[in-house]
């Protein structure tokens, strides 16, 4: 699959996204492979299991820049509700956020493993 197709499967910012990269579309493929080997969301899962409220805001920061630049917007919004919610001390919302940020995490893992 082309990165231009990935909007068949999941909500994806492409041509702002290709712009960062130059137009490149070889350049934008080739980071977005990288999250398939990024430690980041499993150590947002972690934080999230041991209730560290620090790492849980690092991590979802981290995953938010990722997804901002990767275009991911779904995740991108996710995880910025998961940071803003270690911040605002809301922490019961972080339990409603997570399952949903691991299932778009598992999405874009899934669609991006089936680039060419």
């Amino acid at each position: 699959m082309k990165v231009s197709e990935m909007n068949q499967y999941v909500k994806v910012d492409y041509e702002a996204s290709l712009a960062r990269f130059m137009g490149r579309e070889d350049m934008y493929a080739r980071f977005l492979k990288k999250l398939l080997k990024d430690e980041t969301f499993q150590k947002l899962t972690e934080a999230v299991e041991t209730h560290n409220l620090p790492d849980i805001e690092r991590y979802a920061h981290t995953l938010k820049g990722v997804f901002g630049n990767l275009g991911l917007q779904e995740g991108f919004e996710t995880s910025n509700e998961m940071v803003k919610a270690v911040r605002e001390g809301q922490e019961e919302k972080i339990g409603a956020f997570y399952p949903l940020l691991r299932e778009q995490m598992e999405k874009y893992l899934n669609v991006i493993g089936q680039l060419d």
